[in-house]
């Protein structure tokens, strides 16, 4: 009776000491399973430790690949990043406040709230697309209607009333160049305007900005360029 006591007792305390091991590797599981988680489903994981104050010089990076190129990308535009645990981006959401300092992108500025004041730009899988200007003859030219007009220094034309792009408007540069804007507010807000040209084989890039600041197009368009060209080099 007593052997048998003994042996209980000691095999209660072995499953007490088996309970609180497994418990000890659950607990440091589940709290590396939510680093991981972390790093791969928020845009930016160093915020989860800390970003500088507003104002302070940031010399943190995000590197993402997105189909056939890799992107070393200033954490201080980074809006967001979409990407599956294994593999690479599937989508890359820049935010630069508008007017932009080129020479300052280490510096980590107040936020601006209106959207007019903002210049996005969203990197995409290209899948065969092409820019605005490859499509004009192909495709816009059918369902354009003839009247011209102008804007910000722009030729205007409108699509028939019948197309399936009634609800854009395209707007053409006198060097060619072609945007593409809505004709109502967005659930963002102002009413938008894009360009969208190919970044390489692979990727799109598309560079959208309020209608109210059309006439700062070329300016945004070439800035977006300029800066993609330096965060693929």
């Amino acid at each position: 009776m007593v052997s048998h006591h003994l042996n209980y007792l000691l095999q209660r305390r072995r499953e007490r000491s088996l309970g609180i091991i497994l418990l000890f590797v659950l607990m440091t599981f589940f709290s590396l399973a939510g680093v991981v988680l972390a790093i791969y489903f928020v845009p930016n994981p160093s915020l989860l430790f800390g970003r500088p104050e507003i104002g302070a010089p940031s010399t943190s990076v995000v590197v993402a690949t997105l189909e056939d190129t890799e992107f070393t990308l200033p954490e201080t535009i980074v809006a967001k990043i979409d990407k599956p645990i294994l593999g690479n981006a599937t989508r890359i959401d820049l935010r630069l406040p508008w007017p932009f300092d080129r020479q300052q992108l280490n510096i980590v500025h107040a936020l601006p709230t209106d959207l007019q004041n903002w210049v996005l730009i969203t990197l995409e899988p290209r899948l065969g697309r092409t820019g605005l200007e490859e499509r004009m003859a192909p495709i816009y030219s059918v369902y354009l209607d003839p009247a011209e007009s102008e804007e910000a220094g722009l030729v205007l034309r409108k699509f028939k009333a019948d197309s399936p792009y009634t609800d854009s408007e395209l707007l053409m540069a006198p060097t060619g160049e072609v945007i593409r804007c809505d004709k109502i507010p967005s659930v963002l807000g102002p009413i938008i305007c894009e360009r969208l040209w190919p970044l390489s084989n692979g990727v799109m890039a598309r560079v959208r900005f309020s209608r109210q600041r059309l006439a700062e197009w070329k300016d945004m368009d070439e800035t977006a360029q300029i800066l993609l060209k330096e965060f693929t080099r």
